[in-house]
């Protein structure tokens, strides 16, 4: 791993320090001049492809560029939100802090073509079709039956596809590895089971109970799995004085490789008309802002992309992906109780490939500047996060609350880094989530509360709730409450709930209608009460302490508690039937004719 001195993971005085012997109390004394390269290129499968200023508007979207100026049609336009994941391709880079290739299935309707420079794109026609023959991933999903009309198999076949190659040479592949890489993908026709058969087949642990054969139908002959070595070298592709590419609209867009850089470009153009970018997944929640006429690429920025473990904490850079964010804790998960915690949360975040795109300080952006029900702003609060800031030429580290409430924060400040602090002896972290659907869906509520226990005793406790009113924010009057109280008094749960029962929650209007009018406000108070009391439980159970039959009696009388925030072991509920009822449909094949 790389280590880029990221001297803000350390004290105050180790940042005023660090600052004065690099120079960097105000990085833009240095002389910077905005990028003046006019060309981007990249791979697309396996072809390089360049494209020169003036050619495209900084807003055209890779799906757009696929079908309409390569006239790549297997890439599909259905959603254009991100949700649905037919336009699903797989990318290939150069990890920033690694050095390694991964490969990344991402959302094509929401990834800007500008932002691939120095990458490799691979669409379903890269790996197979009828003329150059199929790919084993396109010949088992449809062997298993797993394609019906085929508008979203391309995607599918492409998020597949690259979380295979990414996992080669990485370790085993389970068949909850291979279902969660779904949790994107829509099928409104063929059922998941049969397209769940064909993935899981690729598991390389665990697979014999997934991979029986239903009685009644030929067994088919697969050929052999094997990672495709073919991939080109993307060293020497990203031009190393970065990119100014003009758009035929009057957009710009400057992919910048230094801080410097990003103080140049804002020097050249009207502040408020530039936005900065690393995934481009905002699109998939807001409309495209026609006022943004400027984008920086800040993607490039080398120690936006550093990751450190200390002694205090997790530091992460502000480019790290949601994705690589979520790994980073559960690798290094042994070093704080809250770590894996906030793991299991991010994985019911959008869905995988919005997360392998988008980064989590912009969604902490999002929350700041659009109000955006952030469920990264609510947890990273619950942990006790701070965030470490450029903002106009000066190093300042402030809180998550005051990221989202300081209306005095330079609205085009950059957000560097975060450090995530290590849970302390007797300190607990607990999140919560509940939403329309497990993953993939915006959360109905949200929240994450941590205390320190002394015994049964709350010692000290943080509670973060997500976006009661503008943005999350602390509940402090219940903070106040639990502070000092005992655990297994029937009363501390009895004066929570009371408590809770009095924050004011603004209505999602969303969801008033005719016919209900005050649509799901009931609900979602109830939800806040029964995040308390699930806190309350889980404390008790990590204290080892029985709860009180009064305080039982609490939770029987309270809203359902059955649905858990932490993900439970999977009970495989698509896994094959035995056997096929007599006169099934499913016993004969219906042949669908070639396509090209």
């Amino acid at each position: 791993m790389v280590n880029l001195c990221f001297f803000f993971f350390q004290a105050e005085d180790g940042i005023r320090d660090a600052q004065e012997s690099r120079g960097l109390g105000d990085v833009y004394k240095r002389q910077a001049t905005a990028p003046t390269g006019d060309t981007i290129s990249f791979y697309l499968n396996g072809k390089l492809r360049r494209i020169r200023s003036g050619e495209l508007s900084a807003r055209t979207t890779l799906l757009e560029y696929l079908r309409s100026h390569v006239g790549l049609s297997a890439t599909k336009a259905s959603c254009t939100q991100g949700g649905c994941g037919a336009c699903n391709v797989s990318l290939g880079y150069l990890d920033k802090r690694t050095g390694e290739l991964r490969h990344r299935s991402i959302n094509a309707c929401l990834r800007p073509v500008h932002a691939l420079d120095g990458m490799a794109v691979t669409t379903a026609e890269g790996i197979g079709s009828t003329a150059t023959g199929f790919h084993p991933v396109q010949e088992r999903i449809a062997g298993c039956n797993g394609v019906q009309c085929g508008f979203c198999t391309p995607g599918q076949v492409m998020a597949l596809y690259a979380f295979l190659q990414d996992s080669a040479g990485r370790g085993t592949i389970t068949p909850a590895q291979l279902e969660a890489r779904f949790d994107g993908n829509i099928c409104r026709c063929t059922g998941y089971r049969p397209i769940l058969t064909a993935a899981t087949s690729f598991a390389t642990q665990g697979n014999a109970e997934h991979s029986e054969q239903v009685q009644g139908l030929a067994s088919p002959e697969f050929a052999p799995y094997e990672a495709d070595p073919r991939m080109p070298d993307m060293t020497g592709l990203s031009a190393s004085e970065g990119a100014r590419m003009v758009g035929r609209d009057g957009t710009y867009w400057y992919k910048v490789s230094s801080l410097e850089q990003v103080e140049a470009v804002l020097s050249l153009h009207d502040r408020a008309s530039c936005r900065y970018v690393v995934g481009g997944t905002m699109a998939g929640v807001y409309q495209p802002d026609l006022s943004t006429k400027t984008f920086i690429d800040i993607s490039a920025i080398p120690e936006l992309h550093a990751a450190e473990v200390t002694e205090t904490g997790l530091g992460i850079g502000a480019a790290v992906t949601i994705s690589d964010l979520s790994a980073l804790l559960a690798e290094h998960s042994e070093r704080s109780h809250s770590f894996m915690q906030l793991h299991h949360h991010i994985q019911r975040v959008a869905n995988f490939n919005v997360r392998n795109a988008g980064s989590w300080a912009g969604n902490l952006v999002m929350a700041r500047t659009r109000n955006f029900g952030s469920d990264l702003s609510t947890i990273l609060m619950g942990a006790g996060a701070t965030l470490h800031i450029l903002e106009q030429g000066q190093r300042k580290t402030l809180s998550i609350s005051d990221w989202l409430w300081d209306s005095d924060v330079c609205p085009h400040a950059i957000i560097l880094a975060a450090t995530i602090p290590l849970c302390a002896p007797g300190e607990f972290l607990f999140s919560f989530r509940q939403a329309m659907r497990y993953v993939n869906a915006h959360a109905l509520l949200n929240a994450c509360f941590r205390a320190s226990l002394d015994g049964t005793r709350i010692t000290a406790c943080t509670l973060a709730l997500g976006c009661p009113q503008e943005h999350a924010q602390r509940l402090e009057a219940a903070e106040e409450f639990l502070n000092g109280k005992c655990i297994k008094d029937p009363g501390t749960l009895a004066g929570l709930l009371e408590v809770l029962a009095a924050v004011e929650l603004a209505p999602e209007l969303q969801y008033h209608t005719t016919i209900q009018r005050n649509g799901k406000d009931a609900y979602r108070a109830s939800l806040l009460q029964g995040f308390g009391f699930r806190f309350v439980v889980k404390l008790c159970l990590e204290a080892g302490v029985a709860l009180d039959e009064s305080t039982r009696d609490l939770g029987a009388a309270g809203p359902d508690m059955h649905q858990s925030s932490t993900p439970v072991k999977s009970k495989q509920v698509w896994a094959p039937l035995k056997q096929l009822p007599e006169k099934h449909p499913g016993l004969t094949p219906n042949p669908k004719p070639d396509t090209r």
